[in-house]
């Protein structure tokens, strides 16, 4: 069996060409994926601006239902 090395030469070639081309691909992805996303996401709200979902214990009180009537809550409102 014969390889020539013009053959091997074009694959390791091919190869090369894919690694970096996969690499400049994922280069540029997270770099536009670390610009569009917030850099804290948690963080305390600036400004005007709230929080959507803050559970405060003295309005949902965890002893008021057991286990059976949440669920039963849960079917009912279809939540």
């Amino acid at each position: 069996m014969f390889i020539s090395f013009r053959r091997l030469f074009e694959g390791v070639r091919l190869i090369i060409i894919f690694v970096v081309t996969t690499f400049i691909f994922f280069s540029v992805i997270s770099f536009f994926s670390d610009v569009i996303k917030p850099s804290n996401p948690y963080r305390k709200p600036e400004g005007r601006a709230v929080k959507v979902m803050k559970v405060e214990d003295h309005l949902y009180p965890r002893t008021e239902y057991g286990a059976i009537e949440r669920l039963k809550l849960f079917y009912w409102y279809g939540e």
